[in-house]
């Protein structure tokens, strides 16, 4: 079965052309229909009181981004019934500088309603540990930050950013039991000292593993990763995935080219059966026709475009 590609982009308002949306949207929310990216329906929401996000939402959002870092005060049951009032069937979710990870950290089965997301970003939530059945249920997901900070001391919101950044130290062994059509996995700039050695049993689908700067300096021998690189070739080290091989990054950032690519062809969120028409409009397509490194996404590009 081909992969439907799909980006783990950010959907900032500024960044995502669409047109006016008349019906139900929270106070605290901008709402945009037919964005450019393939959203049906997007929210940005930027709400300084968290009650705000728990009614509003039309049952066609499928794209939502919020930033609150007052939502880091709420207690586990109210992060729990925060997560509720989302909409079922958003394929996109952004809960940058949300602090969710604060206290009493995120509850059980955060997301595992959540059966139609392909992309979760979760960086900035001062997150240390997870819930071993955080993403179960959750099995259409493709990409997924858990970052830790990555900005520069002499960036802007730089204190904010540190303070805000995610510091996991551990992960259970069945933390991505189900997610067998994941393709990026962002956890670097954290505190991981240990991989389960079954970590990955279900990953066959990844292209980038990023885990560069953790406790740890990770090596090839570690079991979980070894056993990774017998379902696929790891890329040269320091080169970026363009599909085709797996992009473990251990030691330095070899890039972001695969969401590039994604970004490039505009099927950030794209539903499978619009992939042809996206691809044939947009220039990825081009791009990645005229790079032989990409020979992965050339091949199911066409595969998309003839089926």
């Amino acid at each position: 079965m081909l992969l439907l590609l799909l980006s783990a982009l950010c959907i900032y308002e500024e960044e995502v052309d669409g047109d006016p949306w008349d019906g139900p949207c929270p106070t605290s929310c901008t709402c945009i229909q037919n964005a450019r990216n393939g959203c049906k329906l997007a929210a940005f929401c930027e709400g300084r009181e968290a009650s705000s996000f728990l009614r509003g939402f039309s049952a066609e959002t499928d794209c939502l981004s919020v930033s609150n870092p007052n939502l880091a005060k709420l207690s586990t049951d109210s992060k729990h019934k925060f997560l509720m009032a989302l909409p079922a069937e958003l394929r996109f979710l952004s809960l940058q500088m949300c602090g969710l990870g604060a206290g009493s950290g995120l509850p059980n089965g955060a997301f595992s309603r959540f059966r139609h997301l392909v992309s979760l970003d979760l960086e900035f939530n001062m997150i240390t540990s997870l819930p071993h059945d955080a993403f179960h249920g959750a099995t259409a997901l493709r990409t997924l930050w858990l970052t830790g900070n990555h900005w520069q001391p002499d960036e802007r919101g730089y204190k904010q950013a540190q303070a805000m950044g995610n510091r996991l130290s551990s992960l259970a062994p069945d933390q991505f039991v189900g997610l067998r059509s994941l393709q990026v996995l962002l956890m670097h700039h954290n505190n991981l000292k240990s991989l389960p050695s079954a970590l990955f049993s279900e990953q066959t689908e990844l292209r980038v593993l990023k885990l560069v700067d953790n406790s740890k300096q990770f090596q090839l021998s570690e079991p979980a990763l070894a056993q990774l690189l017998t379902k696929r070739r790891r890329c040269q080290p320091g080169s970026p995935s363009g599909g085709d091989c797996l992009q473990l990054d251990l030691t330095e950032d070899s890039g972001d080219l695969l969401e590039d690519i994604w970004d490039e062809a505009g099927v950030a969120v794209m539903a499978e059966p619009a992939f042809s028409e996206k691809m044939a409009n947009s220039k990825g397509l081009e791009m990645i026709m005229m790079n032989p490194e990409h020979t992965y996404m050339a091949q199911s590009a066409h595969a998309f475009m003839n089926s």
